[in-house]
């Protein structure tokens, strides 16, 4: 009998062992060409909607990370690895946010610095001042942050009528309202892109434009003009997160 379960138990953990390594050589093969790279707009204590994550669900998440050992790259390492220039082994993961929220700099920074984490903002340069966005005061003190990067949602196309409009003189004109910042990355409002937008884009200086994707991680082989971003909603749960970092799609 003893020799029975003995048997048993020994067969249970070599189960366990080559489901492990599956498990590993199947999540090395997802990340070798691809990156999730998460998109979150608005960090709460008391969230109205579901744009808005809460801290508490934030700060997990950030955890997660850390805990489990990814490496978040900087928005520069990732165009980096999707042109081949560089390869980061294992996990990874970059963080965006969009439009320049004020609760980036009060409540989500803090604690990625904890964690020495790289982030990316996609400013509205027309809303900087406004109630709820980031003031120019702090807007200069990101700019002498080294885990922060700063670039273009545009200047005022966060309207879907304009975002739709498919109209080249409307999306030049805005881009070059931008001109001053100098900015090569650009994330689009409501994730909309078309043929005229892109070629604005490239006339302006826009090297590299960002779409939303639920689930879709970014890849070597994606359009320069159309690289994935996973949003994060505040309605995702802690296990739901957990597989949106380890199931490519």
């Amino acid at each position: 009998m003893k020799k029975k379960l003995f048997y048993v138990f020994g067969s249970l953990i070599l189960v366990l062992l080559i489901l492990n390594i599956v498990a590993m050589l199947v999540i090395r093969n997802f990340y070798q060409d691809n990156i999730p790279v998460l998109a979150y707009h608005i960090i709460s204590d008391n969230p109205k909607d579901d744009m808005e994550v809460s801290t508490t669900n934030f700060r997990m998440q950030m955890k997660y990370l850390h805990d489990h050992h990814f490496q978040v790259l900087s928005i520069d390492d990732v165009i980096a690895f999707k042109k081949g220039e560089k390869n980061f082994p294992g996990k990874k993961v970059a963080i965006t946010f969009d439009d320049g929220s004020e609760s980036y700099y009060l409540k989500a920074l803090p604690i990625m610095k904890e964690y020495d984490f790289p982030s990316t903002n996609f400013v509205i340069t027309s809303k900087i001042n406004n109630r709820g966005y980031l003031s120019a005061e702090q807007i200069d003190k990101l700019k002498e942050e080294k885990l922060v990067k700063l670039e273009s949602h545009s200047y005022g196309l966060h309207n879907r009528e304009f975002a739709n409009s498919r109209d080249y003189d409307k999306y030049n004109d805005d881009l070059k309202k931008n001109s001053q910042y100098h900015f090569k990355y650009y994330a689009y409002p409501f994730g909309i892109s078309n043929e005229e937008y892109i070629k604005a884009l490239k006339e302006n200086g826009i090297e590299y434009a960002f779409k939303y994707a639920p689930s879709h991680w970014l890849n070597r082989d994606e359009d320069d003009y159309s690289l994935s971003r996973v949003p994060i909603y505040n309605s995702i749960s802690y296990n739901k997160f957990i597989l949106k970092l380890l199931i490519k799609r």
